[in-house]
C-alpha cells in the first residue's frame, strides 16, 4: 500500500487528503498480522527528575538503550529541568574526566578508563536523538487535561510558561483546601499530619516510625516533650548520625536534590526493613499533597470502599477520582491551571507541534470521544497521542481495563489531517504499574508519524539545537581520539624499530 506522507501542517489549517477506508482497513490487517513490523524506534512521553520523574536524563538515556529506543523525549510536567539538568550531568562528568586526564601523574591505566568513559558516554548521546518535549497541564470546559508539545525551543517556552501561568492561584494551595472539603465532605478516617508535613522529612519519618510497636525499642530511646522535639531528637540520634545504620545525609545542595534525598531514605528503609517496620509510601509521596493523600487514604479500607473499583494505583486516582467532577474524590484544580488556547499558544510560540495527551486518561470525566470526533477538543492541536498503555487495538486486545481503542484514534487523524506520537509516561516509579515502564509501547512506522522521523532528519533534536551540549561532545570526542592518536604514534615507533 502506498501511504500519502503528510506535509507540515500549515497554520491555514489545510490538512492532507484523509486515507480510504479501504486503506485504513488494509493498514489494520497488516498490523494484526505483524505489530511489531515497521516500528519507529520512539518513546516520546517519559519523565525525569525534572518534574516528577525518579531518573535523571542520563538514566533515562541508558534505560532507552537497554530497550532499544533510538528517540526519546523528556516530557516533564510543566517543565524543561530535564534539558538544564543533562547539560548539567554530562558537564560533571566531562569535566571530572578531564582532570583526571590532566593529572601530571594520571596512569596509563587510569587515562585508559578516561578514554573508556568519554568513548561510552559518547555513544549514548550520538546514538539515541532526544526530541524536545514537555507535558502541559491545562483545562477543557474545566477538566484537567495535558498536553504534549514537541520540536519545542526550551528556552521559548520556559518563558512563555512563566507568562500562562502568572496571576493563577497556586495548585498546593487549591489541593490543600481541596483535600480537606474531600476528608469533611466524605467523613474520612484520615491522618491530616502527612500532608501538613509533606515536606518534613525528619516528621515523617518519625511520625510513620512510631506508628509501630514493633519499633519500640528504638524510638523509646528518644525524649521530648512534643512530637516535633522527638522527632528532631530522633533525627540528631539515628538519621543525621554518621555512626547510625539508619545514617542519610539530609542536606539539601545544588548538587544534591529533594528527590536525591528521598531515595538515599528509601534505600536505606529497604537496607533495614528486617530492623524496623515501615511504610516506604509515606516517604515516596513526600512534598507531594496527592501523593501523601492517596497514601493515607487507601491505608483505611473503609476509604477505601468509597473508591471506583477499577482504581488500583495513584495514576489511576488522580485521573479517575481527583480530576474526575462525577467522584466524590473531586477536587476543582482548574484555577491553578492555564486554559488549553493558553496552553497551545505557549507551545505555538516556542515553534512547537501540540498533541492531545493520553485520551484514553479522561474516559469517564467527559464524553472524550465526541470531543475528539466533534473536532471540538482539537482545536489548534496538531495530533493526538494514538500509542499509549492505556489504548488498546480492538483486533488485538480484549483487556477491558484499557479505555479507548486505538483504532478509532487513528481513524480521526486520519479523517482530520493529525499527527499520532506514542510514548510509555515512563516515570521510573514502580508503583505506578509495569505498563508505564520504557518499552511497553510500540509507534508503528506509518504516515501518521512519519513526523517524528522528519523531525530528527531535519535537526531538531536536541543535542543538535543546544550549542552547549555540540561543544561537550567535541571535548568528549577530544578525550576519546586520544586512545587513536597515540596508538598511531606507538605503531609508527614500533615499525621504526623493527626496521
Amino acid at each position: 500500500m502506498k501511504y500519502i506522507i503528510p506535509e507540515p501542517k500549515k497554520e491555514n489549517k489545510q490538512v492532507r487528503q484523509p486515507l480510504t477506508q479501504e486503506q485504513i482497513q488494509q493498514y489494520l490487517d497488516e498490523l494484526e498480522a505483524n505489530p511489531k513490523k515497521d516500528d519507529i524506534q520512539a518513546d516520546l512521553h517519559n519523565h525525569t527528575k525534572g518534574s516528577d520523574g525518579a531518573q535523571s536524563p542520563l538514566m533515562l538515556l541508558m534505560r532507552a538503550s537497554r530497550n532499544g529506543k533510538d528517540i526519546v523525549s523528556m516530557s516533564d510536567h510543566d517543565s524543561v529541568k530535564g534539558y538544564h539538568m543533562i547539560v548539567k550531568q554530562v558537564t560533571d562528568i566531562l569535566v571530572g574526566l578531564e582532570e583526571l586526564n590532566n593529572r601530571e601523574d594520571v596512569t596509563d591505566e587510569e587515562k585508559r578508563n578516561v578514554r573508556i568513559g568519554a568513548e561510552r558516554l559518547l555513544r549514548k548521546l550520538e546514538e539515541i536523538k532526544i526530541l524536545p518535549a514537555v507535558e502541559m497541564i491545562t483545562t477543557y470546559r474545566g477538566i484537567v487535561i495535558e498536553v504534549l508539545g514537541y520540536n519545542i525551543d526550551i528556552d521559548i517556552l520556559e518563558s512563555e510558561m512563566d507568562k500562562i501561568h502568572e496571576g493563577l492561584v497556586p495548585v498546593p494551595k487549591l489541593l490543600t483546601e481541596g483535600v480537606d472539603r474531600v476528608i469533611k465532605d466524605n467523613n474520612l478516617e484520615f491522618d491530616r499530619f502527612v500532608i501538613d508535613n509533606r515536606s518534613d522529612f525528619k516528621k515523617l519519618f518519625y511520625h510513620e516510625f512510631i506508628k509501630h510497636p514493633e519499633n519500640k525499642d528504638i524510638y523509646s530511646q528518644v525524649q521530648g516533650e512534643t512530637e516535633e522535639n522527638r522527632a528532631e531528637e530522633f533525627s540528631k540520634m539515628f538519621l543525621e548520625n554518621k555512626e547510625s545504620e539508619f545514617f542519610v545525609d539530609l542536606n539539601k545542595t545544588d548538587d544534591r536534590s529533594t528527590k536525591d534525598i528521598r531515595a538515599d531514605i528509601l534505600k536505606m528503609i529497604d537496607n533495614n526493613k528486617d530492623k524496623f517496620k515501615f511504610d516506604p509510601g509515606v516517604i515516596e509521596n513526600s512534598h507531594a499533597v496527592i501523593g501523601e493523600f492517596y497514601n493515607e487514604l487507601i491505608k483505611h479500607p473503609e476509604n477505601v470502599a468509597k473508591l471506583n473499583k477499577s482504581t488500583t494505583n495513584l495514576k489511576q486516582f488522580i485521573y479517575g477520582e481527583l480530576y474526575n467532577p462525577d467522584s466524590v474524590f473531586f477536587v476543582d484544580v482548574a484555577p491553578s491551571r492555564p486554559s488549553l488556547e493558553d496552553t497551545i499558544g505557549a507551545i505555538k510560540k516556542s515553534g512547537g507541534l501540540a498533541f492531545l495527551a493520553h485520551p484514553g486518561r479522561y474516559e469517564g470525566k467527559f464524553d472524550i470521544k465526541h470531543a475528539i470526533s466533534s473536532g471540538d477538543i482539537l482545536k489548534s492541536l496538531d495530533g493526538i497521542e494514538v500509542f499509549y498503555p492505556d489504548h488498546y487495538q480492538s483486533k488485538q486486545n480484549n483487556e477491558k481495563s484499557k479505555e479507548i481503542d486505538i483504532d478509532f484514534l487513528l481513524d480521526q487523524c486520519r479523517q482530520k489531517g493529525l499527527y499520532a506520537s506514542g510514548g510509555s509516561d515512563d516515570h521510573k516509579v514502580p508503583k505506578d504499574g509495569p505498563q508505564y515502564k520504557m518499552g511497553t509501547v510500540d509507534v508503528p512506522d506509518i504516515p501518521e508519524t512519519q513526523w517524528i522521523n522528519d523531525s530528527i532528519k531535519t535537526g531538531k533534536d536536541f543535542i543538535n539545537q543546544s550549542i552547549q551540549m555540540k561543544n561537550l561532545i567535541l571535548r568528549l570526542r577530544a578525550l576519546k581520539n586520544e586512545k587513536s592518536e597515540k596508538s598511531a604514534k606507538l605503531q609508527e615507533k614500533s615499525k621504526e624499530n623493527s626496521k
